[in-house]
């Protein structure tokens, strides 16, 4: 899928060899040798995807702190004309003005994932494979994915096509949510792709991994004796429901007629646990249907165990094995 991509690295020949790279792919390619001008580009063009260096240059010249503070006409002035630095400061999210000018990589990243309007750009960190601590920091910040050097143009190719295709998944279940109660939920074809990628980062970061499967039982009976209608009025009701047990980060699919499944990164399946006694104190309180509508749920959970490098798919079928009565 072609994007609009920006590169913001500070070093002349990698920011060469990832632009070749990107384009060769299809992608249209920005470019920003330090943190002000990357969050410029941002704010003029708004990229699919960020690439950003965490060794982009920084400034502590504190008359150039001073100046921002003070609301100084220009972002870049020693290199843009009056009118555009003016455009460009107008463009510009009010939380990113006053770092424009000394933001290394970590903190345009932060910078972007802390303003509403910009944070569902994905943005993949860029660094030596020895900056362990750069990396954990950067996924503590909300960066989706990171690219170590040396490079290697398979992996380049393949971690900016499924973070764009993460993206795009994403942003097509934020426009689902806003049409309908049932389209709160991802598809069934959405939620292997999405197992499998927060698979790969889990195993890639040590990070854990929960799968949840919610089943109602007896939707059936619910349709015998209502019809159609009140059988999705009951699988709507469920996953908003749901929806407001879960966080934000989390995903919740509609993978079958009557299924529910929950994919819950960072989370043990212990922690999982939570989930599900919240599921059942609103069970308990019969606000999990429509009212005069009583529904019978399964569930169950899996996690991802250390060291255990098996599929998402895989984790999705431990969990419809564990299933037992929503009490």
């Amino acid at each position: 899928m072609p994007a609009l991509v920006l590169i913001a690295e500070s070093d002349p020949f990698n920011l060469r060899l990832l632009q070749e790279i990107c384009e060769a792919a299809g992608h249209t390619v920005l470019t920003a040798m330090d943190g002000g001008a990357a969050l410029e580009t941002v704010a003029r063009k708004r990229p699919d995807l960020v690439l950003v260096d965490v060794a982009l240059p920084t400034s502590d010249d504190d008359d150039t702190r001073a100046s921002l503070r003070v609301g100084a006409t220009e972002l870049r002035s020693a290199r843009e004309d009056e009118r555009r630095a003016s455009d460009v400061r107008d463009t510009l999210p009010e939380a990113l003005l006053f770092d424009a000018d000394h933001s290394g990589g970590l903190e345009v990243l932060r910078l972007l994932k802390s303003d509403q309007s910009l944070s569902s750009i994905p943005v993949l960190l860029t660094a030596n494979d020895r900056d362990e601590t750069m990396w954990r920091r950067g996924m503590e910040l909300g960066a989706e994915d990171y690219l170590a050097r040396p490079y290697r143009v398979f992996e380049i190719h393949q971690r900016v096509r499924n973070t764009l295709r993460r993206a795009l998944l994403e942003r097509m279940q934020r426009e689902d949510q806003l049409d309908d109660a049932l389209h709160r939920a991802g598809n069934a074809a959405q939620l292997p792709l999405t197992l499998e990628y927060e698979m790969t980062r889990a195993i890639r970061f040590d990070h854990a991994l929960a799968c949840v499967a919610l089943a109602c039982t007896n939707l059936e009976h619910v349709r015998d004796a209502g019809g159609d209608e009140a059988a999705e009025t009951l699988m709507a009701t469920l996953i908003a429901n749901v929806r407001q047990c879960v966080r934000t980060i989390d995903h919740v699919f509609r993978a079958g007629e009557r299924e529910l499944v929950l994919v819950l990164p960072e989370t043990s399946a212990s922690e999982a646990e939570v989930v599900i006694h919240r599921l059942e104190q609103r069970a308990k309180q019969n606000n999990l249907a429509p009212t005069g509508v009583r529904s019978s749920l399964t569930i169950g959970v899996s996690g991802r165990v250390e060291g255990n490098h098996a599929c998402g798919l895989t984790l999705l079928s431990a969990a419809r094995r564990e299933r037992r009565m929503l009490s």
